[in-house]
C-alpha cells in the first residue's frame, strides 16, 4: 500500500525518489552500524546531496552538504563540501586524514 503509514517518499537526486518502508532511513541505518562498532554519532563525518540524507546529516556530529546539494539539505549540514562532480567527499576527507588527494 503506498501511502504515509507504510511508505515514505523523499527526493534522492535530480529526478529521482527514493520510496523506503516508514521508519527505515539512512539515519536509521547509521545509528544501528555506529552501536554496532561502539562509535559515538558526534564522531561521525557524513556526506549527503539529497533530501534522502537529511535524517543522516541532522543526527552526525560532522554534517556536509555537497555544494551541489538542494537548498533543503544545506539548511540542515554543519558545512558544505565542493561539488560531487569535483570529487568533494575526497577532498574532505583528505584534510581530515592530513593526506593529498
Amino acid at each position: 500500500m503506498l501511502n504515509g503509514d507504510y511508505i515514505r517518499g523523499t527526493s534522492s537526486d535530480n529526478m529521482t525518489i527514493d520510496l523506503v518502508h516508514k521508519g527505515i532511513n539512512k539515519a536509521k541505518g547509521v545509528a544501528d552500524m555506529l552501536k554496532h562498532y561502539g562509535i559515538a554519532q558526534k564522531d561521525l563525518i557524513a556526506f549527503g546531496d539529497g533530501e534522502n540524507d537529511i535524517g543522516m546529516l541532522e543526527a552526525c556530529g560532522y554534517s556536509y552538504a555537497m555544494k551541489n546539494a538542494n537548498e533543503k539539505t544545506k539548511a540542515v549540514a554543519k558545512y558544505e563540501a565542493p561539488s560531487n562532480y569535483d570529487n568533494g567527499v575526497l577532498q574532505v576527507l583528505a584534510k581530515y586524514l592530513d593526506v593529498e588527494c
